[in-house]
């Protein structure tokens, strides 16, 4: 809030705000150091009250859908096409989507005609938004 506050007192415009929240964090399945503080939250909720913060800043909410947890291309796939949905049922709208992998999956980009080709995981997504 104060970083929004001076920045636009500043005169610097922001489009929004991103969420790079993996998908095995929003269902809990992320190990933690802290477990008898993050077993308290809920996830799901949390990414939602942020969506709803940047809203009434009058920003546009973008959720990075990837994941941390998968171990193959399919894997990948499937888990971002299940976090994508799984945020809408909880009533989550974000403005855009942007799919990404900081690991060894997918393991090919494209072509987006091949099973589980990263631009194949995006078509498949976008299925959902």
């Amino acid at each position: 809030t104060d970083l929004f506050r001076q920045t636009t007192a500043a005169g610097v415009e922001f489009y929004g705000i991103t969420a790079d929240n993996p998908y095995n964090y929003f269902t809990f399945r992320k190990t933690s150091n802290q477990p008898q503080l993050t077993s308290l939250v809920d996830w799901p909720e949390r990414l939602l009250t942020l969506e709803r913060f940047t809203e009434s800043l009058g920003l546009n909410f973008m959720l990075i859908a990837n994941t941390g947890d998968a171990t193959t291309s399919q894997e990948f796939q499937e888990q971002v096409v299940e976090y994508v949905q799984a945020y809408r049922q909880v009533g989550g709208t974000p403005h855009a989507y942007m799919v990404q992998s900081w690991y060894s999956v997918p393991t090919h980009a494209l072509p987006e005609t091949n099973a589980y080709t990263m631009a194949n995981t995006v078509l498949e997504a976008q299925k959902h938004f």
